[in-house]
């Protein structure tokens, strides 16, 4: 379809950007006649949205991108909708400047457009917002961090100044919640007179034209009910027993039931449906005890009903009923719920909503269909323990609720690192409950690791010593319990939650988030430090992969270039989903600038540029090109481009971040020389043998004779022979003492220098500084060598490549990965078991002993004990 300028438009909540930024809500309600079996919109918003169909959670989005590319999501509503009066909201939020770097702004707003041009759910039509005050934002964090962070502010939720609509007095001085008491009471007294084992109210509901059920408490499910889908045109006057087809509908096997009348002395009500136990018929007696008492309770009905239109303005008895009945002591208001007063007003009228290329160009906002699926959004079941401050040993279960005093934090271990939105219910215990009391604040406050006092943050099990610091939430209130989830999703391992006066923590929860990653593969081996590398590597692969990459989820949440092509590699080989790399690649494309080189990271607010960062663009694109059905996401012209504006730089000497690896004594990263310097010179020649190699076009620079002795140099020089279709010079028997060693991150590109070199390199070997994480209780692995800041960087988890390309030895040499090489160098290992989701079916490589067995569902070239020959696809046994 083409794009197009649409029918809906964007709403704001003002037309002063003073009063823009914050949280709002936006609604809608309509009325249908019938419930739709679909009805598709497409959604968006600045900044964020969460999406509801009369309070039950549909969608949130949107997909994060920048003004000329903003997603929008197509969501079915049908499921959601019912015939009568529906109310559809959405939660919209805008933090501004203090959001976090990746995510782009114009400014707030709301757009959403169903198929049809009529539809009253087209903004803005009958859409009203009103902000919620009692949500506000503001950076906070235990101390002034030492490190850079961008992740966004913290959140304030102050239930103070929530004015919450109360439920009226009745006439004769009763709340609304006896009058349901007193229904439940009665239809209680039925069952308990008659031995009915459950007993369900039917009533008129003439929005729906049938009869609606509305459970007394005793066991019937509600939702049962309510698909029985009885008319209204049956014959009530009598007692009659359920019909065969009515037991089906209600699942009731062999179970014997009755619908009794409930007719008021001036009308017909609807019916009672009681369930008798175990399939036992009423006798008589039993049906006249239950015909005196329908009577009975169809009075007290009639006069609810009267007194909910005198006092409510409402006509909707079952509602009325339903509100009352549903939960135990709940206090109703106008419309049946009891609900936070809203200032709504219309919203500002801010422009036609067009998609990208419609061409009207009157819109800041270029709209594109969203390319990646829902975040997850998944319950944590394994709950945290509880730490001391006193003692390491001291690890007790987090059983809820707990009373909290000022002064004495909760300290909460999760004992990995998460990714979630936490979910924190608090309150007051007994009385205090009731009379209330001044404001008390609950702070909680997340962390990767505790610190110790020197900075560092040494062995991630330890608490004596050590202090909490990281960024933080607040909950402000002063008498109902508040339930507290924050729009924006947290990172931490620990969670401290912290009161300034006694209160009770009810609960608390954590609903985890990311990219719906499925690991399709595995890799097995008799070396036991093979599971818990494999383990915490794809953990830190999953915590940082989102809406885009994440160099990490803590601290920043961006999507860097050289980060990035790590961890879409990871990908290739993890499963056979491509969309995250496709949207990667796409993403640092769009960053391209007038000089010819991308933007160090993006999507981002702020223009950083690396110089190598890319080359290594040009590396992604070459990496598809080989792993992803032969997709070159650019043109040659774009990446000679690429090519051209960094040997300008080497000429010219024009000076960026020149960042490459964070080795100690090369200032920020960057290596002496910076844009000059062998290793940035040697990655110009690997990215212009890529292109060549994806376009058939010579772009090759001059040789580089003599690298430096830095093994970053060293590594690169190899890995362009290799491409060259040259034999990798024998890595260095030795390097100077002086010589520039690769941390975490460029060690993945010496391992593979290192055993194309080497027929017999033994990859576990060079695992050790992955033990020693997991040994000084990292849960998923650092950004670089102690001291770090990052516990989680998704450049330190290639061992799972290290293992698949170096171990198992398979890569492509074809576009597409029709082609495989596999060249196994087990090292120490007598036996591994390797296996890749493969595009076109798993790619398995067995070995054990001297024998070695691969399934391949695509020819390979295999380079085995000094021979290489060729097979073709299936089983085969070397």
């Amino acid at each position: 379809m083409p794009p197009r300028v649409w029918h809906s438009s964007w709403i704001g909540p003002d037309s002063d950007p003073r009063r823009e930024l914050g949280i709002f809500v936006y609604r809608c309600r309509l009325t249908l006649a019938e419930r739709p079996a679909e009805c598709f919109v497409r959604v968006s918003a600045d900044q964020r949205y969460k999406l509801f169909v009369d309070g039950k959670p549909v969608a949130r989005g949107p997909q994060r991108g920048d003004e000329r590319h903003w997603y929008f999501d197509t969501i079915d509503l049908g499921p959601y909708l019912v015939a009568g009066e529906n109310e559809v909201q959405a939660l919209v939020w805008n933090f501004g400047r203090l959001a976090p770097m990746a995510q782009h702004t114009v400014r707030t707003a709301f757009v959403l457009e169903a198929d049809d041009p009529d539809s009253p759910l087209n903004t803005p039509g009958s859409w009203q917002v009103a902000p919620l005050t009692h949500w506000d934002f503001v950076m906070m964090h235990s101390h002034d961090p030492d490190y850079y962070i961008d992740v966004g502010p913290g959140e304030i939720f102050d239930a103070t100044k929530m004015v919450i609509e109360e439920a009226p007095t009745s006439s004769d001085g009763r709340r609304d919640t006896e009058i349901g008491t007193t229904v439940r009471r009665l239809v209680e007294r039925m069952a308990a007179l008659s031995g009915a084992e459950s007993i369900a109210i039917l009533l008129d509901d003439p929005a729906r034209g049938q009869l609606r059920g509305v459970p007394p408490g005793l066991g019937f499910e509600l939702s049962t009910i309510r698909g029985m889908g009885l008319n209204r045109e049956g014959d009530y006057s009598q007692p009659r027993p359920l019909q065969p087809d009515e037991h089906e509908a209600l699942g009731l096997g062999s179970k014997s039931g009755v619908l009794l009348p409930l007719r008021a002395s001036d009308h017909a009500m609807g019916a009672l449906l009681v369930m008798s136990p175990s399939g036992r018929e009423f006798d008589e007696a039993a049906l006249a005890t239950l015909g005196g008492m329908a009577l009975r309770l169809a009075e007290v009905l009639s006069s609810l009903q009267r007194y909910g239109e005198s006092v409510w303005g409402a006509d909707n008895l079952p509602r009325i009923l339903e509100d009352l009945m549903s939960t135990p002591g709940k206090r109703v208001s106008q419309g049946g719920k009891r609900q936070l007063r809203l200032d709504f007003r219309t919203p500002h009228l801010i422009c036609r909503a067009e998609e990208r290329g419609a061409g009207d160009g009157g819109t800041p906002w270029m709209m594109v269909p969203a390319t990646l699926p829902p975040q997850r959004y998944e319950v944590r079941e394994r709950a945290p323990t509880m730490r001391s401050w006193e003692d390491d040993e001291i690890r007790e279960p987090s059983l809820f609720p707990r009373i909290l005093e000022p002064g004495r934090p909760l300290l909460l271990d999760y004992e990995q690192l998460v990714c979630a939105y936490p979910r924190i219910v608090v309150g007051f215990e007994g009385a205090r409950a009731k009379r209330g009391r001044t404001a008390t604040t609950v702070t909680l406050t997340y962390a990767e690791s505790l610190w110790q006092a020197d900075g560092g943050k040494g062995h991630r099990d330890e608490i004596v010593g050590k202090s909490m610091a990281g960024y933080q939430d607040k909950i402000v209130f002063e008498r109902d319990s508040v339930v507290f989830e924050p729009l924006w999703w947290r990172t931490w391992r620990y969670l401290q939650i912290e009161t300034d006066a006694r209160c009770v923590v009810e609960s608390v929860g954590a609903v985890e988030t990311g990219f719906p990653l499925e690991v399709e593969s595995s890799f097995e081996a008799d070396d036991s430090s093979v599971d818990p590398i494999w383990e915490v590597a794809v953990r830190t692969v999953l915590r940082c992969a989102g809406e885009t990459y994440f160099d990490c989820p803590y601290w920043e949440q961006l999507q860097y270039v050289g980060d990035s092509r790590i961890q879409a590699l990871i990908g290739y080989y993890l499963g056979r989903d491509r969309r995250l790399q496709r949207n990667a690649v796409e993403q640092i494309g769009w960053s391209l600038m007038e000089n010819g080189l991308t933007q160090s990271r993006y999507p981002s607010r702020q223009t950083q540029v690396i110089p190598p960062f890319s080359l290594w663009w040009l590396a992604m694109l070459y990496d598809q090109w080989l792993y992803d059905d032969g997709i070159v996401a650019a043109d040659p012209a774009t990446m000679r481009r690429v090519l051209d504006a960094f040997a300008g730089l080497v000429e010219e000497g024009e000076r960026f971040w020149e960042f490459a690896d964070w080795v100690p004594g090369w200032r920020a990263g960057v290596p002496p020389g910076g844009v000059t310097s062998p290793v940035h010179r040697l990655t110009l020649a690997l990215a212009q043998e890529m292109v060549e190699a994806m376009t058939g076009e010579a772009v090759r620079g001059p040789d580089l004779a003599n690298p430096d002795a830095s093994e970053h140099a060293q590594a690169l020089a190899r890995l362009v022979q290799m491409l060259r279709g040259e034999e990798p010079a024998p890595w260095p028997e030795s390097l100077a003492e002086d010589a520039a060693r690769c941390t975490y991150y460029f060690s993945y590109y010496k391992h593979l220098a290192m055993a194309a070199a080497d027929p017999d390199f033994d990859y576990m070997l060079h695992l050790e500084p992955w033990r020693e994480m997991i040994e000084s209780g990292l849960t998923t692995f650092a950004e670089n060598p102690e001291p770090t800041r990052s516990d989680c960087h998704a450049w330190s988890a290639h061992p799972i490549l290290g293992l698949f390309q170096i171990v198992a030895g398979v890569t492509s040499i074809a576009p597409g990965w029709r082609r495989a090489r596999i060249r196994p160098q087990p090292g120490r290992l007598s036996r591994f078991d390797a296996r890749i989701a493969h595009p076109y079916g798993d790619l398995r490589v067995m070995f054990e002993g001297e024998s070695l067995e691969i399934e391949s569902p695509v020819p390979f070239e295999l380079v085995w004990r000094g021979r290489t020959a060729s097979f073709e696809p299936g089983s085969h046994r070397v």
